[in-house]
């Protein structure tokens, strides 16, 4: 198996007890541990398994604690928080053989008509129609090609230094056609949100340093509806670097409109100091 049939293998979780859901990992090609943004899709899923389909996420909030190992199934454990009737909240707890490698809330809500306005960029340009896409198999730790196609965008005029311009820009969306579940749509989303985050804190600061990131947290907002079978575009600005971190900002469009946004933090630390510090701090909090 390998993957888009992969993607929606490791989404279709198992249900092991009461607010609890077993989910497998992808057969790995060479990567050193999981990719985040695929737990981070699993955990999502778990919370809107909980809190039932007829609500869809409308955001979450997570952050890796430990790596993830291949070869090892995926325990969520999924608290109940809150239940109105318009929103649920869950809190996810993500653990392989005890040992927790991720924590996060995740919002659902019953869908509903209101106002819409959003940031339009600069320049949204059309989606690709015949390129030939990056492979997405090593990233995603996934075999063949990997779940999504990839295919770089233009990122505009260079202003590195500043933080007003996009410094990365790609189109992305499933291999395969996903069912009509709005839920699963959403956790391609959040998986695919996470191909170049770790691009923006080192590229706008133009710095030629070695750097060792760590992915700290992810935080996702959705809009409207994605269909993650269509193109969408990811446009990336750098949100600033500070205390040894880096931010990473990103809208998703597609071709209604706007459709979601996403924060990224990752640790950056030069090599010499990550080297000095010892594998065992550094690589303790990797998850991407």
């Amino acid at each position: 198996m390998h993957g888009a049939d992969e993607l929606l293998e490791q989404l279709d979780l198992v249900r092991q007890g009461d607010e609890t859901w077993r989910g497998s990992t992808p057969s790995g090609s060479g990567r050193p541990n999981l990719y985040g943004g695929m737990v981070a899709a699993q955990a999502m899923r778990a919370g809107n398994l909980s809190a039932g389909l007829g609500r869809r996420p409308h955001s979450i909030h997570a952050y890796f604690l430990s790596s993830g190992r291949f070869g090892e199934p995926l325990c969520f454990t999924v608290s109940p928080v809150r239940d109105g009737r318009s929103f649920s909240v869950r809190h996810v707890e993500v653990s392989q053989s005890s040992r927790r490698i991720m924590t996060m809330i995740a919002s659902f809500q019953t869908p509903e008509v209101g106002d819409h306005y959003e940031l339009v960029g600069a320049d949204v340009p059309e989606p690709p129609e015949e390129s030939i896409s990056q492979s997405t198999g090593w990233e995603t730790g996934t075999g063949g090609d990997g779940p999504f196609e990839v295919v770089e965008g233009r990122v505009g005029p260079d202003r590195r230094g500043s933080l007003d311009w996009s410094v990365a820009r790609y189109w992305a969306k499933a291999r395969s056609p996903l069912p009509e579940d709005p839920g699963l749509h959403a956790c391609a989303l959040v998986a695919m949100g996470d191909l170049r985050s770790g691009q923006a804190p080192t590229i706008a600061m133009a710095s030629h340093t070695p750097i060792r990131m760590t992915s700290l947290d992810y935080s996702v907002w959705f809009r409207t509806t994605a269909l993650a079978d269509r193109w969408m575009l990811f446009d990336i600005r750098a949100g600033g670097n500070g205390g040894g971190r880096g931010l990473t900002h990103g809208l998703v469009h597609a071709a209604s409109g706007q459709v979601g946004s996403f924060a990224m933090e990752m640790l950056l630390r030069e090599e010499r100091l990550a080297e000095t510090l010892g594998n065992g701090i550094v690589e303790a909090k990797r998850v991407v």
